[in-house]
């Protein structure tokens, strides 16, 4: 499941991430209310997590691909530091990317990589939208791009408690769909300045869950 060049510290934090719909866990194949006139249907959502860290880890070397469809992808443990800051990028960076496909979570065979475009892609949200009084259209997202204008990878940084040992990140996917327009944009399946713009939209997303 973890593809790592740097090994966890003995003493280290459990961290869960839960993607929601305003605060309740999500399932693949279930339907959510966007508002009066739509409703979303998720059929997949897999996506990479790496250099996980807290701010005072340097050199931190970490891929997580967290799908969906495998419950388990969804917790692990990353180097514990008395820090307040909890830091990942959403997506895998160039230097990983101009080096071609790996291995572990980085295999391709994990249906993440563009063989076409050399490439790995960051995150892919897949499913359905329906309107009022109209039948079913399917969205499809598959962001990533890592030069230039098009280099997809989000940084987050978000505030933990410095001594925490488990954080529990949410995913809150009713906020995405909120913030775009997925029945005027509801393809994107390349490289492309539009894939950076809802990388970002996708990256605002993610909070950590206070107890």
């Amino acid at each position: 499941m973890l593809c790592s060049l740097k090994s966890v510290a003995q003493d280290s934090i459990q961290l869960t991430v839960v993607p929601t719909w305003n605060n309740n866990p999500i399932s693949l194949h279930s339907s959510y209310k966007l508002n009066d006139n739509v409703i979303i249907e998720i059929s997949q959502l897999k996506f990479y997590l790496s250099n996980v860290r807290t701010s005072s880890i340097e050199n931190t070397s970490n891929y997580h691909l967290l799908d969906l469809a495998d419950n388990l992808s969804f917790s692990f443990k990353i180097p514990s530091e008395n820090s307040g800051q909890l830091l990942f990028n959403l997506g895998v960076d160039s230097v990983t990317n101009s080096q071609g496909a790996q291995g572990g979570d980085l295999d391709p065979m994990k249906g993440m990589y563009w063989t076409w475009q050399s490439g790995y892609i960051n995150l892919k949200l897949e499913g359905n939208y329906s309107k009022q009084f109209t039948g079913a259209e399917e969205f499809t997202f598959h962001l990533g791009g890592y030069s230039g204008r098009k280099n997809a990878i989000q940084l987050v940084q978000l505030e933990i408690e410095p001594e925490q040992k488990e954080i529990t990140l949410e995913m809150n996917l009713a906020t995405f769909f909120n913030r775009i327009n997925v029945i005027e944009q509801n393809m994107i399946m390349s490289p492309s300045v539009k894939a950076v713009e809802m990388s970002k939209t996708m990256a605002g997303i993610f909070s950590v869950e206070r107890k």
